[in-house]
Parts: C-alpha cells; structure tokens; sequence
C-alpha cells in the first residue's frame, strides 16, 4: 500500500511539474516539437472542452474537475483492492492531467493548449495535460479489463484452491491408512500360517 502511494504521489507531481514548465515556456511559440510528428503553435486560452465544446462554461469545467477529483480518491480509499504498478501509475496520470488543467482553469480563465498533430491539422491543441489524462485513461482500462480482481473473488478462489488442497490430503492420508492396513493383514496372515 506505501508503494502504490508513492508511485501515485510521484507521478501526480510530475505530472503537474511538466505540465506547467510546458505552459510557461512552450505556449504563445511556434515550432516543430517532433518533426512530422508533434508541432508547436499559439491558440486562444481553451474556455472548453475539446474542439471547444461548452465553450465559455468554466466553472461547470472546474466543478466536474473538483468531482472527478473527489470520485478517483473516495474509490480509491473505498475500495481496498490490491493495487499494482499499472493501477497506481494510471491514477497517477489521471488526476495529475486533471488538476493541471484546472490550475489553468482557476487561474486564467482557460486552459493553455498549444501543441498540435502535424499529420492530422483539424485535431484540435492539447497540452501535456491531455495527453497524461489519455495515457492515464488507457492505463486504467488496461488494469480494469485484464489486471483487476475484486476481494470477494480472491477470496472464493483462496477457498477453493484450499478446498482442493485439503482433499488431496486427505485423500494421501486415506491412501496412507489402506496402505498400513492391508500391511498389517498380510502381516498378520503371515503369522498365522507360521
């Protein structure tokens, strides 16, 4: 449990770190970020979601933020599964992107977006943020479609494979007994042939 916490707190401060050194020095600049790849270029503070959807609304933005926020913890603490490095990094991730953005949000009125797919021009800016909330997202799904087990099941599983150990032993134990027994009569018909 101390792992995952310090796992999850390392890549949340990370994550907001980049976040804002990114902001503070890479928006209101034009460039190629990643050759072909990844470019660099100013846009308007983003008072929306992507492509600027519900522009102008936000406060309805920091209120599903702080929502968010508050769901991820409250089940994180609920629910005490066994949480592994996938788990703990995608946690990480999803609310460091979130709380970067709101930051944004809080403070200017809007989020920074400033970088750009240069083989896709209509995909809308993001910054570092977006893309830790979608590593984050794909990290969680991976988790809960193929790593997640709920106690109750574990448990089940535990009786089971107990079950079976305990009538494999009792099995070796009555083959033990049988074994003594037919010894023990043939010993005793030994004796009575003498």
């Amino acid at each position: 449990m101390k792992k995952h916490y310090i796992i999850f707190l390392s890549v949340l401060a990370g994550v907001i770190l980049i976040d804002l050194l990114t902001k503070i020095f890479l928006y209101d600049t034009a460039s190629a970020f990643l050759p072909y790849l990844i470019g660099i270029r100013y846009a308007p503070l983003n008072t929306g979601a992507a492509w600027s959807f519900l522009s102008g609304h936000i406060w309805l933005f920091c209120l599903l933020a702080f929502v968010f926020i508050a769901a991820v913890i409250f089940f994180d603490v609920k629910f005490k599964t066994k949480k592994n490095m996938v788990y703990s990094l995608g946690i990480g991730f999803l609310l460091g992107g979130t709380i970067g953005n709101l930051i944004d949000r809080i403070a200017l009125g809007g989020v920074r977006d400033f970088l750009f797919l240069e083989f896709w021009p209509t995909f809308p800016t993001f910054n570092f943020a977006d893309v830790s909330l979608t590593v984050g997202c794909i990290l969680i799904a991976v988790y809960l479609l193929f790593l997640y087990k709920p106690k109750g099941r574990e448990a089940i599983a535990g009786v089971g494979a107990g079950e079976v150990k305990e009538g494999a032993t009792k099995a070796q134990d009555n083959g033990h007994n049988q074994g003594e027994t037919k010894n023990g009569t043939q010993k005793a018909s030994g004796g009575g042939e003498k």
